[in-house]
């Protein structure tokens, strides 16, 4: 009887497949052949025709070859309706040869999703595959009575008690997501697709801040975090003689200094540089993270020090890292370049011992984007306007110093204050802001910016908080590893990109390993930023009138 049944369930399952495969050549035959309404066409004298070739041709090789191999294909599924249906049905087969069809079905469809039905289908997930409320509780319950009962006369058996109810209740916190998640890790390209999935999901919480989505991500992303443990990747240096395809990958994911050519990337991987990636053995030809390294004979001012290496590298005192780039959009917040840089510092260490300095030189992307609606508020604030709660962001000294550079001298003289520190934030954002900005080729310009635009670069980076921690991505991330701010550099960087996002300016942040881990402490502890004297004189400066 049950062979029989499950033989009538695998013919049932074969013909629900062709008919999804015949449907979906039918559908792309006449997306390229014909401009008519698919039923129309469907109806023509062409249409039977093409139907009898695709299943002698295509349905008879496809399916029959399934079902010499023992293949049982899922259900076929259609838009996000469908997704949710292989999702349920992923965590509740038990043959592990369905579910494993099934979680395959389960990533094409889902792949094939446009955008849209993609995070309907999240939502789904965020909101039905969470935890059984109703076997918390009663799990809950049952470990406070088992804990009760046991008091103070603990036995063996009650121990073995208490800790059964443990399991069950930690089990029972263990949301329906979780399962799936783990069951498509454990495929081929699952990890892959589980990053692609949280990309989407990324997306789709900051266009809505649903709490439910929130809630899926941190599931996913602890589950992510324990699958990219130092144990399960491999640090690779990459040279000129490593694959072409991962060079290629290297040169595609290059976001802070583009790669212009091949021979920018050789340059990169030559003497006096390295260039280093995470892998891991279901990505192996693609880093999920990799950082640029040169080697110089002092801390790097500009990216033209950088350009220049030292080629002798047994000269080198200082490892300068200028670039880290992830490839992976669904691995963000995944502390994998923390790892790599402390695995990169032991590996230069080791190869060369003459080094002193490993520091950085990094963009401040979030700069001017943080500064511009600042100008244009400050630059409204004229004596008419009731501006006591307006702060001073410019000391009056350089509201001077760039009305003069800019305007004549007669009209800086006649005006108030007030109207003198609106101008002057309205010629700083027309300087900062003009399409092709000039001012950096001239040099009165440029001289008459270098002092309000490095201290607000430094008040920045040192006093914009957010939840306590520094609103500068960057700034977060270097000094939550335990760097110290140590200099800012004026016109570090005249590229487009740099001097659109931070006016030039770049900064060092420097691991000295004697220090790193009181920094750390202090900063996710208390927020306190461990910063150099010569950084701080920029927090610290006061007007000069």
């Amino acid at each position: 009887m049950l062979p029989a049944l499950r033989g009538a369930f695998s013919r049932q399952v074969l013909q629900s497949r062709q008919l999804h495969l015949l449907g979906s050549a039918v559908v792309q035959q006449w997306r390229y052949s014909s401009t008519r309404p698919l039923s129309s066409w469907c109806t023509s004298e062409r249409a039977p025709d093409f139907l009898d070739d695709v299943v002698q041709r295509r349905q008879v090789q496809t399916v029959a070859g399934m079902t010499d191999r023992g293949e049982l294909p899922p259900m076929p599924a259609w838009g996000a309706a469908g997704v949710t249906t292989l999702m349920h049905q992923a965590v509740k087969l038990d043959n592990a040869e369905m579910a494993a069809a099934t979680l395959k079905q389960l990533r094409q469809d889902y792949l094939a999703l446009p955008p849209p039905e993609r995070r309907e289908s999240l939502l789904v997930l965020a909101k039905e595959f969470g935890v059984d409320r109703g076997s918390v509780s009663s799990s809950c319950a049952h470990y406070l009575k088992v804990q009760a009962d046991v008091g103070s006369h603990s036995t063996a058996e009650s121990q073995a008690t208490l800790l059964h109810a443990e399991r069950e209740l930690r089990k029972a916190l263990n949301p329906l997501a979780g399962r799936l998640f783990e069951a498509l890790h454990n495929q081929t390209g699952g990890l892959r697709f589980l990053s692609d999935m949280r990309a989407d999901l990324l997306q789709s919480i900051r266009a809505t801040n649903d709490p439910f989505l929130r809630n899926l991500d941190s599931v996913l992303k602890e589950k992510l975090s324990t699958w990219l443990g130092p144990a399960y990747l491999e640090l690779r240096r990459l040279t000129w003689d490593s694959p072409a395809s991962v060079l290629a990958k290297v040169a595609e994911h290059e976001q802070v200094h583009p790669i212009r050519s091949v021979q920018d990337l050789q340059q990169r991987l030559g003497a006096g540089c390295r260039l280093f990636g995470y892998f891991h053995p279901s990505m192996p030809g693609e880093p999920l993270i990799f950082v640029e390294v040169a080697l110089l004979d002092k801390l790097a001012a500009t990216m033209q020090e950088v350009a220049a290496p030292q080629a002798d590298e047994e000269k080198a005192r200082a490892a300068i890292f200028y670039s880290i780039d992830a490839t992976q959009p669904g691995l963000s917040g995944i502390d994998l370049g923390n790892l790599l840089l402390k695995g990169v510092v032991q590996i230069l260490r080791a190869e060369l011992p003459n080094l002193e300095i490993f520091s950085t030189l990094s963009p401040v992307p979030g700069f001017l984007p943080w500064l511009r609606p600042k100008l244009a508020l400050h630059a409204s604030l004229t004596g008419d306007v009731d501006s006591s709660f307006a702060e001073e962001l410019l000391y009056q000294d350089e509201a001077q110093a760039i009305l003069r550079a800019v305007l004549p001298a007669k009209l800086v003289e006649d005006s108030s204050d007030r109207t003198l520190h609106a101008e002057a934030c309205g010629c700083l954002a027309s300087l900062l802001f003009a399409d092709g900005p000039d001012w950096v080729r001239n040099p009165v310009h440029a001289d008459a910016l270098q002092g309000p635009l490095m201290r607000l670069c430094a008040r920045y980076i040192y006093k914009e908080k957010k939840r306590g921690k520094a609103l500068d991505g960057v700034t977060n991330f270097h000094v939550r590893n335990g760097a110290t701010v140590e200099r800012l550099n004026w016109l570090a960087d005249d590229s487009p990109l740099r001097m659109e996002s931070s006016a030039g300016i770049m900064v060092n942040y420097q691991y000295r390993f004697d220090t790193i881990e009181k920094n750390n402490k202090a900063y996710l502890m208390e927020g306190t930023i461990a910063a150099s004297e010569q950084f701080l004189a920029f927090v610290h400066r006061k007007s000069s009138l």
